[in-house]
C-alpha cells in the first residue's frame, strides 16, 4: 500500500526521536547529522523522558503508562501523525504509544528494545552487566558513570572516545539521579508487549549488545511479524557504533512503506 508522508500544506511528516534508560537527546550525538543526510525534507523532533535530558529535574514514572501520557503533553502541537524512531526504555514507551494511539503515529522503529512476555530476563537484561551497572549506580563521580556507560554500550573503541568527547558536556549539564536510574529500571523490567502493533514496524539490534540480547528483538519480529535488522558488530548504542547504518536502514524503511 502507498500512504501519504506530507501533512496538509505538503510539509513531510516530522520524524519523533526518543532516547532510552537515563538517556536525553544531545545522548544522540552525530547520529541526527546522518539522519537529515539520509532524510533531509523530514523535520526531526527530540522529546525526553521525565527523569533524562531537558526534563532531568522531574521523577521518573514507576509506569510506562505515566511516560506517555507526559510525552503526548509535550508533542501536542506537533504534525500528527509522525514517525518515531526509538532505542532501548525508548522503544518501550513507543510501543506503548503505538498500541494505545495509533492515531498519533505513522510508523514505529525500535533499536535494541526487549519487552517482557516475549523474551526472559535474562536476555532483557544480560547477567554479565549486573555488577557493572550497580558500580554506576553508586559511582559519585559523573565523568567516570559516563566512561562507563560509553564502556557498555558502545563497542568500537575509537567512536566511543569521540562519543565521551561530544557527550560529557551534556551528561554533565543534565544529570540523571540515582533514584531516577533505579525508577527507569524499574518501570522497564516490568513492562509487558505481546500484541502486535498496528502501525508499520521496523526493529533494528546489534548482534553483539553486551547490555540486552538481540534475541529479544528477534522474538518481538517473529511475535509481530515486523521487519528487523541486524547488526553484525555494533552495540546497544548502535546509533554511535554506526550513525550510517542506522539511518540508511531507517530511510530504507520509510520508503519501502510509504513511497
Amino acid at each position: 500500500m502507498v500512504r501519504n508522508l506530507s501533512s496538509r500544506d505538503g510539509t513531510k511528516t516530522p520524524i519523533v526521536l526518543l532516547r532510552g534508560l537515563i538517556r536525553g537527546q544531545g545522548h544522540w550525538a552525530w547520529f541526527p547529522d546522518e539522519l537529515r543526510r539520509q532524510l533531509p525534507d523530514h523535520p526531526l523532533e527530540f522529546i525526553d523522558l521525565p527523569g533524562n535530558g531537558d526534563a532531568h529535574q522531574l521523577k521518573s514514572p514507576l509506569t510506562l503508562a505515566e511516560n506517555l501520557n507526559y510525552l503526548r503533553e509535550k508533542t501536542a502541537q506537533l504534525i500528527r501523525p509522525f514517525h518515531i524512531l526509538s532505542i532501548s526504555l525508548g522503544g518501550m514507551v513507543a510501543y506503548e504509544w503505538a498500541r494505545s494511539h495509533p492515531q498519533d503515529m505513522a510508523s514505529l522503529a525500535l533499536i535494541n528494545s526487549s519487552f517482557r512476555g516475549l523474551s526472559p530476563f535474562t536476555d532483557r537484561l544480560i547477567p554479565a552487566t549486573y555488577p557493572r551497572l550497580l558500580k554506576l549506580l553508586l559511582n559519585p563521580s559523573p565523568e567516570l558513570v559516563e566512561a562507563g556507560i560509553l564502556e557498555t554500550v558502545v563497542n568500537d573503541p575509537d567512536l566511543r572516545s569521540r562519543a565521551y568527547n561530544v557527550i560529557l558536556p551534556y551528561s554533565l549539564a543534565h544529570p540523571v539521579s540515582r533514584v531516577n536510574f533505579a525508577r527507569q529500571l524499574w518501570s522497564a523490567s516490568r513492562f509487558k508487549a505481546l500484541e502486535r502493533p498496528s502501525v508499520p514496524t521496523l526493529l533494528m539490534a546489534s548482534r553483539q549488545d553486551r547490555l540486552v540480547s538481540c534475541r529479544c528483538s528477534e522474538a518481538a519480529a517473529s511475535a509481530w511479524g515486523a521487519t528487523l535488522k541486524l547488526h553484525p558488530m555494533a552495540g546497544h548504542d548502535l546509533p554511535i557504533d554506526d550513525s550510517p547504518w542506522v539511518a540508511k536502514t531507517y530511510r530504507d524503511f520509510l520508503e519501502r512503506e510509504f513511497i
